[in-house]
């Protein structure tokens, strides 16, 4: 069971462009404050991914915590919507664009709501 997860996430990296990948981590480590949102099981996700933002120095936040400054200018929202229709994500994105910040977004269906909002 443990090689068919590595198999499928390898999968999803071959079909992941390296320059996106590049981007996203550029964007990541040059804001001035990161903001995290997940639904269900994504939730969990990046509440860990965040965890390993902070252990690298970076100034990050999970969305509804009661720590968790706004965004505004130079800040990321960092999201995660596998359906990419995922109502609450598409309010949050569109909330942190009005604020300023940049939007980045990790989905199953690029062709989604959200996508096309990122």
């Amino acid at each position: 069971m443990f090689a068919t997860a590595l198999d499928e996430l390898g999968a999803v990296l071959a079909r992941t462009e390296e320059a996106r990948i590049d981007a996203a981590c550029q964007m990541l480590a040059s804001a001035g404050r990161i903001a995290v949102y997940g639904c269900g099981r994504e939730a969990l996700q990046v509440k860990g991914f965040a965890m390993r933002l902070y252990h690298l120095g970076l100034p990050v936040f999970v969305v509804g915590d009661m720590t968790a400054p706004p965004l505004g200018q130079g800040d990321v929202f960092l999201a995660s919507s596998g359906p990419g229709e995922t109502t609450t994500v598409l309010t949050l994105m569109r909330v942190a664009r009005a604020a300023g910040a940049k939007v980045l977004l990790l989905t199953a269906e690029p062709a989604g709501s959200a996508a096309q909002l990122a």
